[in-house]
């Protein structure tokens, strides 16, 4: 492990959450390698040896025994991939939604809000970080007089993503509290478990370049999302981590879980368990916070908050879901067309401090990471407030 850790990745002089697949000891890195591809990873992008995974997934590949078999390994990560092959035939029985149309997929839900505020307090990537928020909350003060937007992604990664939805909601009850939450990848999979939706793409839609979105890196995205079932897609991104925070430890129902996420990673019939045990633990509250309260994008008079990213030459209107969700904030980002200053989430950052390229600002600064930070900005006048791992106000 320490000999690993020395073979961080550097930019701007400082370590960053990956490791260099290539950097790893030959008889480790392709059956890692494996092993991420198995999981439906999205990093790293293709098969090439030299590109980069989180640290976080290495550790978690140590912690369940480094396996060593290679060809077991990879049997695992071709069955998986046959599985997602054959989700992307058509289901006859998908169920229909209302909002979809067959090219574009869902149409965003966006809220426009010209309002006044003193502050308009933008808290990044939350996930499952609960004490992470209620400290930051605690040293934001936020009164009537100012606007919270969460920016999405409150689940996964860490421990508590009930109790951050249970923050959430008392936020949203609170008369004097204004608030907007986005949605992001993470919740949007979720929900989508919840509504027993077969393929993303019956959300999302074609690939973002036949909806005018060119963007060839959120077009290759699309393939690892689109055509697959949200389920496999999701435990592969630390859902079990979320509903464990649902369950009582030791109980039947943790028992239950660890059996579907087994059947959900491997080419199991995993659908009915999976929706028996949904029903029963997650409150219908927390449901329709996903799927009602939740938005897409709000947009002010100066800005444009989302959680991914966007298109910029299309209007916010007419942005795929699929790029609000899911593409990766990026310093080549050209200005949207309507003038306005993006805001997003998704992408934490190299040196998990916030990315202010002046017609976009990234504040996800990974508050479930080691030495991340979970970050609240008011982007009116860039006053920040940190709560790292320890509750310490940076």
């Amino acid at each position: 492990m320490k000999k690993t850790e020395e073979n961080f990745i550097h930019y701007f002089g400082k370590k960053l959450p990956f490791v260099r697949i290539s950097e790893l000891p030959p008889e480790e890195s392709k059956p890692f390698l494996a092993w991420l591809l198995g999981k439906g990873c999205p990093w790293p992008d293709g098969e090439e040896a030299d590109n980069c995974a989180y640290v976080h997934d290495y550790r978690r590949w140590v912690q369940i025994g480094r396996p060593k078999d290679l060809a077991e390994e990879i049997a695992w990560g071709s069955a998986i991939r046959e599985k997602h092959k054959r989700t992307m035939i058509h289901h006859p029985d998908t169920p229909p939604i209302a909002v979809a149309d067959v090219v574009a997929g869902q149409k965003a839900k966006i809220i426009r809000n010209d309002g006044k505020y003193k502050r308009i307090l933008t808290i990044g990537d939350i996930h499952g970080c609960s004490y992470h928020l209620q400290d930051l909350l605690t040293a934001i003060k936020p009164t009537k007089d100012d606007i919270i937007v969460t920016m999405g992604d409150y689940i996964d990664r860490g421990y508590y993503s009930k109790n951050v939805i249970d923050a959430l909601l008392g936020l949203h009850q609170d008369p004097e509290i204004n608030i907007i939450s986005l949605r992001g990848n993470h919740d949007a999979l979720m929900l989508m478990c919840l509504l027993e939706i077969r393929e993303c793409k019956s959300i999302y839609g074609m690939p973002p370049g036949k909806i005018k979105c060119a963007d060839s890196e959120t077009v290759d995205m699309w393939w690892t999302v689109g055509p697959r079932e949200p389920a496999p897609l999701w435990f592969g991104n630390q859902a079990l981590a979320t509903l464990s925070s649902y369950c009582d430890l030791g109980s039947e129902q943790m028992e239950r879980l660890k059996q579907v996420d087994g059947w959900v990673r491997w080419p199991k019939d995993y659908q009915e368990p999976l929706r028996d045990l949904l029903a029963e633990i997650i409150p219908p509250e927390h449901a329709d916070f996903l799927k009602n309260t939740c938005v897409d994008a709000y947009e002010t008079s100066d800005f444009i908050f989302v959680h991914g990213g966007f298109c910029p030459d299309l209007p916010l209107a007419d942005q795929p879901l699929f790029a609000l969700h899911w593409m990766r904030f990026d310093e080549s980002w050209k200005p949207h067309i309507s003038g306005k200053k993006i805001i997003c989430g998704h992408t934490p950052q190299p040196d998990l401090q916030i990315r202010d390229i002046g017609h976009a600002l990234c504040v996800d600064t990974g508050a479930y990471m080691a030495r991340g930070f979970l970050t609240c900005i008011d982007v009116l006048s860039g006053q920040k407030w940190q709560i790292d791992d320890l509750g310490q106000l940076k």
